[in-house]
């Protein structure tokens, strides 16, 4: 038969952790958030330039194969302006590209038409630049700086350039 000191020593053994361990948990869980949430709002942040970088570099492929569908092309003229004849054919199996001086036009027709822009907001209209923004980012807000800009050749012979602007993002 057991003493009654060895049961209560098992009572009170079993009654669980001491508030002193309690608060070691709270601390150590504390410090774990501490870091560990900055971390995780910074992955948007990387998420973020990392679709635009991509983003910049469809548009820079999508306008090198188009340089060169134009290049290939008897019907498309490099040294023409967007709207003289010669500048809107196919490329591949996209339908009437406008293009300016042998490189997507900086419009729907142009540059656009070349890319899938799902969850981009898009502005700006020819001649002016594009800029390409995410989707929620604020399209009236023009100079903020998590976009691309695609601005269209300047004349024969010139690429037009791709602009990044991350340092919002």
């Amino acid at each position: 038969m057991a003493s009654s000191g060895s049961i209560r020593r098992t009572l009170v053994s079993a009654a669980g952790f001491s508030l002193f361990e309690l608060l070691i948990v709270i601390v150590i869980l504390g410090v774990v958030a501490a870091v560990a949430i900055p971390r995780y709002l910074a992955l948007g942040t990387a998420a973020n330039s990392a679709k635009m970088e991509a983003l910049a570099g469809a548009i820079e492929s999508a306008m090198t194969i188009a340089f060169a569908a134009c290049q290939t092309n008897p019907a498309c003229d490099s040294t023409a302006a967007a709207g003289q004849a010669g500048t809107l054919i196919n490329v591949g199996l996209v339908q009437n590209v406008s293009f300016h001086y042998g490189y997507p036009n900086s419009s729907a027709a142009g540059i656009d038409r070349m890319l899938t822009l799902d969850g981009y907001e898009v502005t700006g209209a020819s001649p002016s630049p594009r800029q390409f923004r995410l989707q929620g980012q604020g399209p009236g807000n023009l100079n903020n700086n998590c976009r691309v800009r695609y601005t269209r050749a300047a004349g024969p012979g010139q690429r037009p350039s791709v602009d990044r602007f991350l340092s919002e993002c």
